[in-house]
């Protein structure tokens, strides 16, 4: 995992988010999500500069096309605002396990 992603898992482990459990590096379809909460089919990436580039892009796309297709729900956060917004992040991420 990315010094975001770990970080990240610091506050959503141990069912801190609103009693949900998330897993970590979870395989759907053989794809593997950062985060991701079975309970509530909720997926959680955080991207750093490689997914800015074109075929990477597409790439996320189309895997979070055919996820969604699945009812998987999905929350895209970059690296750097995991780092320098983490209260806002953990406020999205606590609103949609509230939805």
């Amino acid at each position: 995992m990315t010094s975001a992603e770990n970080l990240l898992w610091l506050y959503i482990r141990k069912n801190q988010v609103n009693g949900y459990k998330f897993r970590r590096q979870f395989s759907v379809c053989g794809f593997v999500l950062d985060f991701y909460c079975p309970q509530l089919k909720l997926a959680i990436e955080v991207d750093g500069g490689i997914h800015c580039k074109r075929n990477a892009k597409l790439y996320d796309d189309e895997r979070e096309r055919l996820l969604k297709s699945l009812g998987i729900k999905f929350i895209r956060f970059s690296n750097n605002e995991v780092r320098n917004k983490t209260c806002e992040v953990l406020g999205i991420i606590s609103k949609m396990t509230k939805e």
